[in-house]
């Protein structure tokens, strides 16, 4: 068996992190090395990280000073011996057979990353498994697929979590450090190098949204990161000379604008350092401009009911979200 390794960075999620981690040490394929990385963390989570390693010698733990979850990683990436790379966010967590089926399928098919599906939840769940079916990419299809389900904003279309990688994609790569969205521009480098990617539509990883996250709670000024890697990837795509993948880069910019507008919809801006009305004056202008390309667009039909509501009043998507957030409450 080839050696598997998941790389986890933790900050404060003590809270969660037995959970996690319980579900990799559960996994049927026992060939793993996994690798806690405590981003300097300031709740109990270092000292959780030290009593799994006393407990089981495939855990290695690494303290570090904080740094975000993109440092952490790399540094994973640095000490990982496996022949496969893994990641695993320290809230979530992931099917007991994950790791089994996408070596499977990554031997069967000879490919060189092999990807599960990944679902939102808000609490413990046991998945119900439909009739398992694969798609395969090859080439140039793996980069435009990526972008394909960016702009369908899929679940996990940007996460690295849902997938398994021949560690040697890796190599000199590792993710930009100090911003939020550091999975966008590193993905399009790893399936540049991929000859195949298999997808499989398994239920495997658990993407939990119960817990505090970059896309959970009020706008913050780190928000533009998210908007600038997009634009890298904006011109690493303008620069390979696709024009269907030109398209799908128009759309993801697109609903990148329709992002902020809804975030602060839902959630407000929770950094006072922003100018709430300025943010939505420029992105209400941006996202008409923009309105009749997401209308063609294969987005959700809610994602359009809520982006002609923002185009025609930012009030009339707000007013309603705040209602609706307030019974949640009771």
């Amino acid at each position: 068996m080839k050696l598997v390794s998941v790389i986890i960075p933790v900050y404060n999620s003590g809270r969660y992190l037995r959970r996690c981690v319980a579900s990799i040490l559960s996994q049927t394929y026992f060939d793993l090395e996994i690798i806690l990385v405590d981003d300097g963390s300031t709740d109990n989570s270092g000292v959780i990280c030290d009593e799994f390693q006393t407990k089981d010698s495939r855990i290695r733990v690494i303290h570090k000073k904080n740094e975000g979850a993109a440092s952490a990683r790399n540094r994973g990436l640095d000490i990982a011996k496996g022949e496969y790379i893994g990641f695993v966010d320290s809230d979530d967590w992931i099917s007991h057979n994950m790791y089994e089926h996408l070596v499977r399928i990554m031997e069967e098919f000879n490919s060189d990353i092999s990807t599960a599906r990944c679902v939102l939840v808000s609490d413990f769940m046991t998945p119900v498994q439909d009739r398992e079916e694969y798609q395969i990419y090859q080439g140039k299809e793996i980069l435009s697929d990526f972008l394909y389900r960016g702009a369908c904003s899929s679940v996990g279309s940007y996460s690295l979590c849902c997938s398994l990688y021949k560690k040697e994609l890796f190599g000199g790569l590792r993710l930009p450090e100090g911003k939020i969205g550091e999975d966008i521009v590193i993905q399009y480098f790893i399936f540049s190098r991929a000859s195949k990617h298999i997808r499989s539509s398994k239920v495997a990883y658990f993407y939990f949204q119960g817990g505090e996250s970059v896309s959970v709670g009020g706008l913050k000024k780190n928000y533009k990161d998210i908007l600038e890697a997009y634009e890298q990837l904006g011109k690493l795509v303008a620069g390979a000379g696709n024009k269907r993948d030109n398209y799908w880069m128009g759309v993801i910019k697109a609903r990148g604008n329709f992002s902020v507008l809804a975030k602060i919809a839902y959630y407000g801006v929770s950094d006072p350092v922003l100018n709430r009305d300025i943010i939505i004056k420029k992105y209400t202008r941006l996202l008409r401009k923009e309105y009749f390309l997401l209308m063609r667009a294969p987005v959700a039909f809610n994602r359009k009911v809520m982006i002609s509501l923002l185009c025609v009043h930012f009030n009339l998507l707000s007013f309603p979200l705040c209602i609706y957030r307030l019974m949640l409450r009771k």
